[in-house]
């Protein structure tokens, strides 16, 4: 039976998977595009869009997000 083990620690570093500049230019080769914020503007249509930012609070990092949801 597997759980989750609320002590178990990694560096975030090793498990991040976002697309490094290398990677973000060879996808907008593809799609031929400009900018990731094109890609976004010929994807989503603007009657969707949110007009204004966001409302959130400020960003944590990852020790104190667990931190906080631990406790």
């Amino acid at each position: 039976m597997s759980y989750i083990n609320p002590s178990y620690s990694e560096k975030f570093e090793s498990r991040h998977n976002a697309p490094d500049q290398k990677q973000i230019e060879e996808m907008l080769k593809v799609v031929n595009a400009k900018s990731v914020d094109e890609v976004i503007d010929q994807t989503i249509p603007a009657g969707i869009r949110l007009k204004k930012k966001l409302n959130l609070p400020a960003a944590q990092s990852e020790y104190e997000f667990l931190n906080s949801f631990k406790n």
